[in-house]
């Protein structure tokens, strides 16, 4: 562990934690000693890369943002302005399945040809078991809160890209490529719903993912495995040197998942969250009639204002005056 990475430990959500630490490690076994890279992060909005690569020049790239970092480029990932191989490495974090399906591959090329060493591209691609891991946790969102994840409705709305066609693309380039897959799908659904309902402190469940599960939550991947992980990294290398990650670091088991054991405690947190969602509503529903009587009372005060307000109140005065000084002296007799 090198003397940065306590504080990223806590600092991010346990899959963002996982999506960049991936490719920062990629990048770190292929440096000679005292080499210094230029790194470009496509639609890393945030210029989260700067924390895990510190020792590097690490630019970002994002169409939706305004930024006045000297290390910003104002473009998007389909038109980097920059010649061919300007950057060392290439990378992108959950940005593919956010682009529209027939940008897809002139994103991949345009990537690519800014890219000198490899690209580094990690997202969940389309199989059905992820699909529904989407909507699920889309689904438990919108009970708690009425509204849709804005990330997953997007996915949802996009939908996720093709891994074979993304794998067939890269293989009509000639590009070697590895496969690795971060997020154990069970596991990623749990956390998921217990960081939306807030049942935990952010800080406290990102650290013991990151520093204890995040290192048994990786696999070398294949397109058989892809459905069992949430998230699918492709380290694609356009030179021969580059070094084979998944023999330094993935543990080609993987997680030794007890698939009862993550069922049974979904269910209980799913069970427990859905408690809340119903409290939540009874809140909600208490709120909304007291805030109607809130209205209606003030409405009423409105009424009797203008009421006192009237030429035919200021008149009648003198009665009411006399009627209430009529009853005061009956009820003293």
């Amino acid at each position: 562990m090198n003397n940065r990475e306590p504080g990223l430990l806590k600092k991010y959500a346990f899959d963002l934690y996982g999506r960049y630490k991936i490719p920062s490690t990629i990048i770190d076994l292929n440096r000679q000693k005292g080499q210094r890279f230029s790194v470009l992060d496509v639609g890393g909005r945030g210029d989260i890369l700067k924390d895990f690569l510190p020792g590097d020049d690490v630019w970002y790239l994002d169409p939706n943002v305004q930024s006045s970092d000297v290390n910003f480029i104002e473009a998007d990932g389909c038109h980097i302005p920059r010649n061919d191989r300007f950057f060392d490495w290439v990378i992108s974090c959950d940005v593919f399945e956010h682009i529209e399906k027939e940008k897809r591959c002139p994103f991949l090329a345009e990537n690519l040809r800014v890219a000198n060493a490899g690209m580094i591209l990690a997202a969940p691609f389309f199989s059905p078991e992820i699909k529904s891991a989407e909507e699920e946790v889309n689904v438990f969102h919108y009970q708690l809160f009425h509204q849709n994840h804005p990330w997953l409705i997007e996915h949802i709305a996009n939908g996720l890209p093709d891994l074979e066609e993304t794998l067939r693309f890269l293989k009509a380039m000639g590009l070697s490529y590895e496969i690795i897959h971060n997020n154990h799908l069970d596991l990623w659904k749990i956390i998921q719903k217990i960081t939306i309902a807030g049942i935990q402190e952010p800080d406290e469940l990102n650290f013991y993912y990151n520093n204890f599960i995040y290192p048994k939550d990786i696999i070398k991947g294949t397109l058989t495995s892809a459905h069992d992980y949430y998230r699918t990294i492709l380290y694609v290398k356009k030179e021969r040197k580059v070094i084979n990650f998944a023999e330094k670091i993935a543990t080609p088991e993987g997680m030794l998942i007890e698939t009862e054991k993550f069922e049974t405690l979904d269910r209980y947190i799913t069970n427990s969250l859905k408690q809340i969602a119903s409290l939540r509503q009874a809140v909600g529903e208490r709120d909304q009639a007291v805030q109607t009587l809130t209205e209606q009372m003030a409405e009423r005060d409105e009424q009797m204002n203008a009421i006192m307000a009237s030429w035919s109140w200021k008149l009648t005065a003198p009665l009411r005056a006399l009627k209430t000084l009529f009853f005061n002296k009956s009820t003293t007799q």
